[in-house]
Parts: C-alpha cells; sequence; structure tokens
C-alpha cells in the first residue's frame, strides 16, 4: 500500500477520522454515520468532491451523548424483557375468551386460501 509520501499518524493522535472510522468508533454502520450527517446531528467537512471528515471533537461529543443516552444493559434488559408485566390470571382470562375461536373452521379450506394467497405475485415477501 503506497502513502504518497506521508505516513499515517495512529487513530489517538489524528484530528479528523472518515465516515468509516467514524463509524467504526460509533459502532455503527456507514450508513448511519451518512444518516446523521444527513440530519446535521454529525457535523462534517467536505474536503473534496468524495471526501468527507468528521473532526475528532464532533466525533467525540456524538459519543458522549450516546452514552449518556443510552440505558444500561441491565435496565434495557428489563424493559424488554418478554415477561416484563406478564398476570397469568389476565393470560388464563384471555385464554378462555379465545377458545373455541376457531372451532367451525374448515382447516383444510383454510390451508388451502393460505397456499393460494402465497402463490400470488408480491414482492417483498417470500413465496
Amino acid at each position: 500500500m503506497v502513502f504518497r509520501g506521508c505516513a499515517m499518524k495512529p487513530e489517538a493522535e489524528r484530528s479528523y477520522y472518515t465516515v468509516a472510522e467514524a463509524a467504526n468508533q460509533l459502532d455503527v454502520s456507514p450508513a448511519t454515520v451518512w444518516r446523521w450527517i444527513e440530519a446535521q446531528i454529525l457535523p462534517a467537512y467536505r474536503i473534496g468532491p468524495r471526501r468527507i471528515r468528521i473532526r475528532k471533537e464532533d466525533l467525540a461529543q456524538v459519543i458522549q451523548r450516546r452514552q449518556k443516552s443510552e440505558p444500561s444493559m441491565d435496565q434495557a434488559s428489563r424493559q424488554h424483557h418478554i415477561f416484563a408485566n406478564y398476570d397469568p390470571e389476565r393470560a388464563r382470562r384471555a385464554l378462555a375468551q379465545s377458545a373455541g375461536a376457531l372451532a367451525h373452521v374448515n382447516w383444510r379450506e383454510l390451508v388451502s386460501d393460505l397456499e393460494a394467497q402465497r402463490e400470488q405475485d408480491s414482492t417483498g415477501r417470500p413465496s
């Protein structure tokens, strides 16, 4: 790899980052960095027709904001746990109310309808 006569500085000493390097630092995809640049969440500077750079200070501010806004893993796991607000009695009542809901459905007709639906041409859905 040729660097055109200049030695690359280690990341710790650099004052500007590429989109890919910023994405790596933020632990997001480069597409997310581009969206943040377009939304003016992350300031960026054009240094050529196809070159964008992000200042180290601006990147540090975004990292700091993300760390403040993200809940800890314990909080996140409690908030999104599937049984977080589970009420067994409420679940029993719901099951009792729905029992027999499909009792009068012809299952062969139902399966046939589902298969016919799958055969229809629709984009974005597996066949």
